[in-house]
Parts: structure tokens; C-alpha cells; sequence
């Protein structure tokens, strides 16, 4: 099998059921909590939160990431508590989600999507835009870890954004 297979989605079976584009597939945020269907009894003492981060939106209007990594950050909450399990999810409201979100279109360079310059810019603006280092991303969408009473996204770059336990993005750090 060669990568053209790989990523054709032509390769056997399976691919043809999980194929390799629904990893680029936009999450809806889910803002209220959702009662999972639970199969089986869950032990009384067993409660707490489980915090996950991935990539979950890649378009913004017509423009479309380039790589997974460069998916705006979502976060999935799984609370157990009483035999009873809810899922929550959020997106991490960073500057590059804000920006991008607002202007429908991608305003922020990252790992492998690059941008282009701003259609309402003047011409010399645009062209000068060329000789510019493109300003980087806020976008965190790796890991997550509890600090203290908040929880922190990060990516493998030195950035983190805080996040309240209520998946709410408080801001950079």
C-alpha cells in the first residue's frame, strides 16, 4: 500500500467505513450538559471529570485548514457522578478562534496553514503583508492538565490557555 491508497480511502474495508476525512470534520459545541445512555451499573464511589482537548473546527467561510494539528480546540467533558454520566463540550475561545470565527476566514498563521493577506486591505497594505512575519496562533488543541482550581490547554509550542472547570476560556498565560 503507498500513501496515494492511504489517503485515497481505497485501501480495504475498514478505510471505507472510518475514512481518513472525518478527522477533519467540524464538532458542534455541545454548551449543556447530555445524559449518557449508560450499559451497566456504575460503582457508587466512582465520580469525578474526565477533560479531553482536540482539533474540532476547521473552516472558517471558505477557508479550510491545511493540517490537523490547526483545528481550533475543543474541549470534551465527561462527568460521573450518582451512576449517571454527562458529556459537555466547548471551544477554547482563543484570540485565533475569536478572529477567525468573526471574520469567517483564517486570520492567523499555525503549524500548516498559512494566510492571506486581508481582501479589505489596501493594495499597498497587501503587498506589504509580503515582507512580514504573519502573526501566530493562540490556538491550543494537544493536552490538558489541572493547575490549581483552573484546568490549562497547551499545544507542543509554549502556549496555554487557562480554562475555568465549566469548560469557560479565561485567557493566555
Amino acid at each position: 500500500m503507498d500513501s496515494k491508497d492511504l489517503f485515497n480511502n481505497n485501501n480495504n474495508e475498514s478505510s471505507k467505513e472510518y475514512p481518513i476525512s472525518t478527522l477533519f470534520e467540524c464538532f458542534p459545541e455541545c454548551l449543556v450538559d447530555v445524559f449518557a445512555d449508560v450499559q451497566g451499573v456504575i460503582p457508587p464511589w466512582l465520580s469525578g471529570s474526565l477533560v479531553r482537548v482536540g482539533p474540532g473546527k476547521f473552516k472558517y467561510g471558505e477557508q479550510e485548514v491545511k493540517h490537523w494539528f490547526d483545528g481550533a480546540g475543543i474541549l470534551h467533558k465527561f462527568s460521573v457522578a450518582e451512576g449517571r454520566v454527562t458529556f459537555q463540550s466547548k471551544f477554547i475561545e482563543s484570540e485565533a478562534y475569536r478572529n477567525n470565527t468573526a471574520q469567517q476566514r483564517i486570520t492567523v498563521a499555525e503549524f500548516g496553514t498559512s494566510i492571506t493577506p486581508d481582501p479589505c486591505a489596501s493594495k499597498f497594505a497587501r503587498f506589504k503583508s509580503w515582507f512580514q512575519l504573519p502573526p501566530k496562533g493562540d490556538n491550543v488543541n494537544i493536552n490538558v492538565f489541572k493547575y490549581g482550581d483552573f484546568l490549562v490547554a497547551c499545544t507542543d509550542s509554549p502556549v496555554f490557555q487557562t480554562v475555568t472547570q465549566d469548560l469557560s476560556t479565561v485567557g493566555s498565560i
